[in-house]
């Protein structure tokens, strides 16, 4: 009986943390606090280890996202971080914390198998892909995507693969609200800020893709 309690109280806590976390302002997300009760729950095993890879991962990637924007002289441009799993062809929102709603609802699990021209992999996962203006585009990933782009009044995207030692991890993605063309320099400099968080991003991919698509 005290199992199935503990196990009823931790099912409850944890069903109360996914809520918080889906509903919490994402620019919060970047607090110290909240990766401070994270550990202090995994550790009093509240959450499971999966669990705490993917708040603690959302967390990272956060921070990384608004420091990230913060570098860029338009106030427009937005960022996000996207894992591919390569085993089902979809993407998990790692972080996205100014994307539109819209936009990060749509991203979120989404089947890319129609991004796939060949190989295994879409474009996206291996080389970068500016996008200046989504409305006029004819590449097959703006295309694709296009409808969702612009509800979300996203006119121009730039992708920016992540890897770790020429392993997948996903990529990242700029938006702007306006037609942007987009330059090496700029795709340049996500690399260059991607480098010192690749490893954990490696390292916490698989436990992160398993964990969103059960939440």
């Amino acid at each position: 009986m005290d199992r199935m309690i503990t196990s009823l109280r931790t099912f409850k806590l944890t069903k109360d943390i996914r809520r918080a976390l889906a509903t919490l302002d994402r620019r919060l997300l970047q607090e110290s606090n909240v990766s401070n009760h994270l550990l202090k729950l995994y550790r009093e095993e509240w959450i499971g280890p999966e669990q705490y890879i993917y708040m603690e991962t959302k967390l990272l990637l956060n921070r990384f996202c608004l420091a990230t924007e913060r570098l860029f002289p338009e106030r427009d441009v937005t960022m996000g971080v996207y894992f591919f799993d390569s085993a089902e062809k979809r993407l998990w929102v790692g972080a996205d914390p100014s994307v539109p709603k819209h936009y990060s609802e749509y991203a979120n699990g989404l089947s890319v198998i129609g991004d796939i021209v060949d190989g295994e992999t879409p474009e996206y996962v291996k080389r970068v892909v500016p996008i200046r203006d989504v409305d006029s585009s004819e590449h097959l990933v703006s295309l694709n995507h296009r409808n969702d782009l612009l509800k979300a009044d996203l006119r121009s995207f730039c992708t920016v693969p992540l890897l770790h030692n020429g392993r997948i991890i996903g990529h990242a993605n700029l938006f702007s609200r306006q037609p942007k063309a987009w330059s090496l320099e700029e795709s340049l400099l996500i690399r260059r800020q991607a480098t010192s968080i690749e490893s954990r991003l490696l390292d916490a991919r698989d436990r992160f893709v398993q964990a969103a698509a059960a939440f």
